[in-house]
């Protein structure tokens, strides 16, 4: 496989009548980069101490629910927006009157910076595997 490509696979849509069939490119899962990999990938290089990183790596979470919950999206600079979403049921009283029931938080949506999703997509090449093998004439280009 190429260095620095991303492994995908074409799968068929069992969606829609419309789409049924239709072939689509699916990225491989790949191990996810956590913990100490990212800490050391972080300070290398940079002026900060581990405790500071670490403080600052725990506030985040703690900072990104607590605005969140407040129905406010969060904009990190150089990175981009959270936002949550939700899920619940509608209900009429006999009144006329709706309320929520069941109402929680569904998912957190994070849409990217431009300039960050323009790095991404710049320096992101994929590979085409055909039966767990990669394509030849999968270059990318």
């Amino acid at each position: 496989m190429k260095t620095n490509a991303v492994p995908c696979v074409i799968k068929k849509s069992g969606g829609v009548l419309k789409d049924l069939g239709k072939e689509y490119p699916v990225i491989l899962p790949a191990h996810v980069m956590q913990g100490k990999a990212v800490e050391e990938y972080l300070l290398n290089g940079e002026n900060l101490a581990p405790v500071a990183y670490r403080g600052t790596m725990a506030a985040v979470p703690r900072m990104l629910a607590t605005y969140l919950s407040l129905g406010h999206p969060v904009k990190l600079e150089g990175l981009g927006t959270f936002f949550i979403t939700m899920k619940g049921d509608v209900v009429t009283k006999p009144n006329g009157r709706k309320e929520l029931k069941n109402e929680m938080v569904d998912k957190i949506t994070f849409h990217p910076c431009k300039a960050f999703l323009n790095e991404l997509r710049k320096n992101t090449k994929f590979c085409l595997l055909q039966n767990g093998a990669e394509d030849e004439d999968s270059s990318g280009d």
